[in-house]
């Protein structure tokens, strides 16, 4: 018996895909049980950067997921500056699970390489990609 999946579960799954040559994807729970034996008040940390944009995550399956990417180093929880610089370049213009997909699609002011493979090497070139994107955009509200 073959099941069907939602649209949701499909764009779970598609993204899930696409992290995972990136250290795939984990839940905010996830996440809480790594950092309840390393600080006190996880629950805090996590909530402050997710709001901010700090952290980029997305809601599916009732569940938040979060992309390993944006960790430069998870076991010190040291995140990369860009991802967040990114982020604020898109609220208003895309919500969190287009955020989070925005870097693993093929970009046009890129070369059509994925900004997530220029992470690392040309940070301010994949933040000024968000930045055009951002600015060309159409004002939230705005009749086309």
């Amino acid at each position: 018996m073959s099941t069907t999946l939602t649209p949701s579960e499909l764009r779970l799954q598609d993204i899930a895909l696409a992290f995972s040559r990136h250290g795939g994807l984990l839940t905010a729970e996830d996440l809480l049980t790594q950092l309840r034996p390393r600080m006190s008040q996880p629950l805090s940390w996590i909530a402050r950067r997710i709001a901010s944009r700090e952290i980029l995550s997305f809601t599916s399956r009732h569940a938040i997921w979060i992309p390993r990417f944006q960790f430069a180093d998870e076991t010190r929880l040291e995140l990369r500056p860009a991802v967040a610089r990114v982020a604020s370049e898109m609220i208003g213009i895309r919500q969190d699970w287009e955020i989070v997909s925005w870097f693993i699609e093929r970009n046009e002011r890129l070369g059509g390489l994925l900004p997530i493979d220029l992470l690392e090497t040309r940070a301010e070139r994949v933040i000024g990609a968000a930045s055009d994107e951002a600015a060309q955009a159409p004002e939230p509200g705005a009749v086309l």
